[in-house]
């Protein structure tokens, strides 16, 4: 049931009810705006202009029966306090079907949202139009799999397809003005004709990749494709390749599945085009691709535990010009995948009780290099190879917060640059080494609360430039988490005037070995250090929290900051507690000024104050240092 205008009239205006007694109209007035509604005056009374009828979103945006429902917010940039006039709602003054859509009206500095759930794989089209009065908004659409912008253009309508992946995913449309402008009153835009259609499974293009699972190794496959076909191709296995669909320049033809990891993923493949790519990606991140005319070639990839999406995609590329006539397809043959199980070894020679993974002829036991004298995880090559072939490690680790650390040795017997290694967990690189390292590193990593973690560690090799055999090898040892723990860690050091320096490496919460002393004469009974604080976080910024001892009735305590060549009394933060240093990188440092006068009449000749910092990243890592100042007797 669709609700016409019904919102509360202004006091003289007669309510619709009466419109069945009014008398014949001779005057319309034009359309006035009561809140969301645009209604025309007849003879006073309020009448529907051009039916704009107030509806749910689903009809607004053409819901197509498959249940999925529509929400809708606004919001300022700078807080996300709620802005609901500016929040999207059905109308049907403006539309690509000729019906309805739904509209946003946004002011300066605002955002508003349209947002539903995606079951993939699938494609979602949608038409969107943009009116900003030549204002700086941007109408855009956001997915899992990345984001889609018109920019800042104003444009008419205009149709989008965006492939969706497997599983639920949460999408919207985000309309957004960013600079305040005076002259610009308000953008709209409209979203029209949202149709979500599922990309079917197809099992002849399975046939064609010439899959044999499910069997021991392989497990049960499901190929979902719109446009891939079996295509017979001259040196392929069984004389059949799967082959891309036909594109237009700037389109993209692709096929998906999900496998279960750990698993080995080896294909042949290849590509006739003129400037494009065919790209082989895992969850979403490229892993190999090919360009421009390449025969069918082989490829091996590991994938680790869980679900992952499998993609293969070729995107055809505007043309160069050059008459060129050729096909523009990629080719897909002997697609196979082969599962492999943890190893117990190679878990016993990283120090760890399960969930260490790598299939077989990559990452081994080797007892010749380790860090701890026993055993470590390695992998060797001695023929060269090119960067299509990496070997990894996966190895599990808990989901909570806490410090990650291991060792690692790369062994060149050139420094080409070669061979490399990469580590990473939670999208975080923690090691991209090219050259030898001089021995063992140890590594460390500040992890936050994560989701299904896995360290993995990657080995490949360039290309050589000779053809001889040389010898590259990278190792991993004693891969430890500590659930909670942090390598955060506050260094104070304090220096008195003309003496040296105390606390540098010592980290405690008594001051104990942290104590400096400065020897004052009574005619100038001041004590002055110099406070040094450095972040001894091997790997990540921190600030320092300080808080100091208050004056008493024998001595008074200044705190002291140097800017630009002048100096500034913080005392007030110092002693409260309230004071930090700037955001350090791994062990630099800040210094400051803390002066000790002994005030006139003080019957006391000694004072020690006590400087305690606090790590700001965790608060539980602290350093204390003290300053004593005893003023001689004569």
């Amino acid at each position: 049931m669709k609700r016409y205008c019904n919102e509360a009239l202004p006091f003289g205006v007669l309510p619709l009810t009466l419109l069945s007694f009014a008398t014949p109209l001779i005057m319309i007035l034009p359309p006035k705006r009561f809140g969301r509604f645009f209604c025309s005056l007849f003879f006073g009374v309020l009448i529907p202009s051009g039916f704009l009828y107030s509806q749910t979103l689903e009809e607004a945006v053409d819901e197509d029966g498959a249940g999925r429902t529509y929400t809708t917010e606004a919001g300022f940039n700078e807080n996300d306090d709620p802005y609901t006039e500016g929040e999207f709602m059905g109308q049907t003054a403006e539309s690509h079907d000729g019906v309805d859509s739904a509209k946003s009206t946004l002011g300066i500095n605002t955002f508003s949202r349209l947002m539903t759930t995606v079951e993939g794989p699938a494609d979602i089209s949608f038409w969107w139009k943009k009116d900003s009065q030549n204002g700086p908004d941007t109408l855009t659409f956001y997915s899992p799999d990345g984001s889609v912008s018109e920019g800042i253009i104003d444009h008419d309508w205009t149709q989008r397809t965006i492939p969706i992946d497997h599983g639920t995913h949460d999408v919207y449309w985000e309309f957004k003005r960013d600079i305040e402008v005076s002259n610009l009153d308000f953008g709209e835009a409209w979203i029209d004709e949202i149709s979500v259609d599922p990309v079917p499974i197809d099992t002849t293009v399975k046939s064609a990749v010439d899959y044999d699972g499910p069997d021991a190794d392989s497990p049960a496959l499901d190929i979902y494709t719109r446009d891939w076909t079996e295509f017979a191709l001259a040196g392929a296995l069984n004389g059949t390749v799967a082959k891309s669909g036909p594109v237009g320049e700037g389109e993209t033809s692709y096929m998906t599945m999900e496998v279960e990891g750990p698993a080995v993923i080896e294909f042949d493949w290849g590509i006739e085009s003129e400037n494009s790519t065919a790209t082989f990606l895992v969850d979403g991140v490229a892993l190999d691709s090919i360009s421009d005319t390449f025969d069918l070639t082989s490829r091996i990839h590991e994938i680790g535990p869980g679900t992952h999406v499998v993609r293969f995609e070729y995107t055809q590329e505007v043309s160069a010009g050059g008459g060129y006539s050729g096909a523009n397809e990629v080719y897909l043959d002997n697609f196979q995948i082969t599962e492999f199980g943890a190893s117990t070894l190679l878990a016993i020679a990283i120090e760890r009780s399960i969930g260490v993974y790598s299939s077989d002829g990559s990452w081994d036991r080797e007892t010749s290099v380790s860090h701890d004298g026993v055993d470590s995880a390695g992998i060797i090559t001695d023929q060269p190879t090119d960067s299509s072939r990496v070997y990894k490690m996966f190895i599990e680790l808990p989901d909570d917060p806490g410090l990650l650390k291991f060792q690692m040795n790369i062994m060149n017997e050139n420094s080409d640059d070669r061979g490399r290694l990469l580590v990473f967990v939670d999208d975080e690189t923690l090691v991209n080494f090219g050259t030898a390292t001089d021995g063992w590193t140890e590594v460390q990593a500040n992890l936050d609360q994560g989701e299904d973690r896995i360290l993995e560690a990657w080995y490949f090799r360039l290309a050589d430039s000779d053809t001889g055999s040389v010898t590259r090898a990278a190792y991993i040892d004693e891969v430890s988490f500590a659930p909670g723990e942090t390598n955060f860690q506050p260094d104070l050091m304090i220096q008195p005037a003309k003496r040296a320096l105390k606390g540098s490496n010592i980290h405690n919460g008594s001051g104990a070995g942290q104590r400096g002393v400065a020897r004052v004469k009574r005619r100038r009974p001041v004590g002055i250090f110099t406070l040094t604080c450095q972040n001894d976080s091997p790997t990540d910024a921190d600030a320092i929290r300080l808080s100091g001892t208050r004056s008493n009735r024998h001595f008074k305590t200044f705190f002291i900051v140097s800017s630009g060549g002048s100096n500034f009394n913080y005392t007030a933060s110092f002693v409260t507690g309230r004071f930090a240093t700037v955001d350090l990188s791994s062990y630099d440092t800040e210094s400051f000024q803390v002066w000790v006068r002994q005030k006139r009449r003080a019957k006391r000749s000694s004072r020690t104050i006590t400087v305690r910092g606090n790590s700001l990243e965790d608060s539980r890592k602290v350093d204390v240092v003290k300053a004593k100042v005893r003023v001689k007797k004569k």
